[in-house]
């Protein structure tokens, strides 16, 4: 819910890689023009890291290539200062890789 208290439409669960960008866009914007908190906006984004790891990282623990390149260089510097408390890192098995997410509390 925004600050004025009307509901954002943002798809928390999107299908394909390409959906995905397209709701950081969005919330990202929203966020950009008051529409959205930042608390909101932190909420999206380790929900995405969460819940659609693949989608939302590459191998080496950065951000998924085609999600940097269609969100841009200045939306991309957003997402990283939000998670600027959060570690992300990629672990390979024999059945695929597995990504993880802490959150890092401040002392």
């Amino acid at each position: 819910m925004s600050q004025k208290g009307e509901k954002i439409p943002i798809l928390r669960n999107p299908l394909t890689v390409k959906q995905m960008p397209a709701q950081i866009k969005y919330a990202c914007d929203m966020y950009d023009t008051f529409k959205l908190s930042e608390k909101e906006l932190q909420e999206l984004l380790v929900h995405y890291a969460g819940s659609h790891g693949r989608k939302f990282f590459c191998l080496n623990g950065g951000l998924n290539p085609t999600l940097s390149k269609i969100i841009g260089k200045k939306r991309e510097e957003l997402v990283r200062i939000m998670h600027g408390c959060t570690l992300f890192f990629c672990s390979g098995t024999d059945k695929g890789f597995v990504f993880f997410y802490v959150k890092l509390t401040g002392a």
